[in-house]
């Protein structure tokens, strides 16, 4: 079972504890300099790839994915502190097989999924780019202080999130024995709710610039989810995200292949609990 479709607290806390050492921060402080690693490695497959036409971003994902699969062949090491590391360390700890866990999170579509969005979204708003580009400067794209205070990079993540969401139909809650009462509308008892992550279209389909005053609540964008239940790994995630765009963004121009409009990638999105999107195919240009 998932660790958020936990319903009982107390498993649902037992479990946590066992995930909360690989994302203390003092274990996600060790994983940056392994994370830089890979992003140099992708860094250089996207290179390559620039130079030979158009890109799949997910190819280049897939890639990223061999490696992960690689490193849980190595199983537990002191040496490799990573992610993976502390769960194999619960794994012999506990006497169970943290194998389907460890490939259900480090090989889940949600974080390429969220890159892809981003990609996405300003290829087809390309004006952002070189917003962002600009923002950039000579911010050092390995300081992840630094990259937390750019305004305008975070909030292309988080819009991209938003319009994106990873979950489109939500989470699932099924309410107590005693039912709930939302406004003036109550559930019954031992019944399943689903609450849709809905959206409002961005500011370029309505045909107007952002409007703050419309934004009654920005704690309503919880793309993490909150309280008890939100991601565990939200920080790392972060840092990941602003990492990978910051550099993509400094090194390269990108953009649609000719005859390519970008309707693929929502054309075939799936839903099947989480959002599987279509292609987005990618022109890469060394700047």
């Amino acid at each position: 079972m998932a660790l958020f479709a936990a319903r009982d607290r107390s498993v649902h806390s037992r479990r946590r504890r066992d995930w909360q050492p690989a994302f203390s921060p003092q274990a996600i402080r060790h994983y940056e300099e392994k994370v830089l690693l890979h992003i140099e490695e992708l860094d250089q497959q996207l290179e390559l790839k620039a130079k030979s036409g158009a890109v799949d971003w997910y190819e280049s994902v897939d890639w990223c994915q061999e490696q992960i699969q690689a490193r849980l062949a190595k199983g537990p090491a002191p040496e490799l502190r990573d992610l993976t590391y502390y769960i194999m360390e619960k794994e012999k700890e506990n006497n169970v097989d943290a194998g389907p866990w460890l490939r259900g999170i480090v090989c889940s579509p949600s974080w390429r999924e969220a890159l892809a969005a981003v990609l996405h979204e300003l290829v087809l708003h390309p004006e952002h780019i070189d917003k962002l580009h600009a923002e950039l400067g000579d911010t050092c794209l390995t300081d992840t202080n630094a990259l937390a205070e750019l305004p305008h990079l975070n909030a292309v993540i988080q819009e991209a999130m938003r319009l994106h969401p990873f979950l489109p139909t939500g989470g699932i809650r099924k309410t107590t024995d005693t039912g709930v009462t939302i406004w003036d509308v109550h559930i019954p008892p031992h019944t399943t709710a689903r609450i849709a992550s809905n959206r409002a279209p961005p500011s370029s389909q309505t045909g107007g610039p952002p409007r703050p005053e419309m934004v009654r609540n920005a704690a309503a964008h919880a793309p993490f989810s909150l309280g008890k239940y939100n991601c565990i790994g939200q920080h790392l995630a972060m840092r990941m995200m602003r990492y990978t765009l910051a550099r993509v963004i400094k090194k390269y121009r990108f953009y649609h292949p000719p005859g390519v409009d970008g309707s693929e990638m929502e054309g075939e999105k799936a839903d099947r609990f989480t959002s599987f999107a279509g292609p987005v195919p990618l022109v890469f240009e060394l700047r």
